[in-house]
């Protein structure tokens, strides 16, 4: 774009920060139609961002359901990328940020971001 700069960071429109959860989730459309398999790569009481996994495009209107097959809510596509979508929630659960909770009930550890990820296995190897 003539005028912009190019390491100018876009401004944050969610009025909740989302926090890196890296489960498993199916996007189902309910009906007859099979859910669509996702990773959700972070959540928060107000949405998440997704990358699906197989070929199919996920509907604009789902029931995000996580690795336990539990409904973390009613999701509307709000944006689409090259490999990525981002939903917003139908309504908001401020549970549902709780991403070490939700990691916790799928009997997973918490998420390490990746430089501490290579220093904890540094240490132990």
């Amino acid at each position: 774009m003539a005028g912009s700069d190019e390491n100018e960071v876009p401004s944050e429109r969610r009025d909740k920060q989302r926090k890196a959860t890296r489960i498993r989730g199916w996007a189902d459309p309910g009906g007859v139609a099979a859910p669509s398999d996702c990773l959700i790569l972070d959540l928060s009481p107000t949405g998440a961002r997704l990358i699906p996994v197989d070929e199919r495009r996920l509907p604009d209107q789902f029931t995000l359901l996580s690795d336990a097959h539990s409904p973390l809510g009613e999701a509307r596509v709000v944006w689409r990328g090259d490999k990525m979508v981002g939903v917003t929630f139908e309504q908001q659960d401020p549970t549902r940020g709780d991403v070490d909770n939700v990691r916790r009930e799928l009997g997973l550890g918490p998420v390490w971001p990746t430089r501490l990820r290579r220093r904890k296995r540094a240490q132990e190897g």
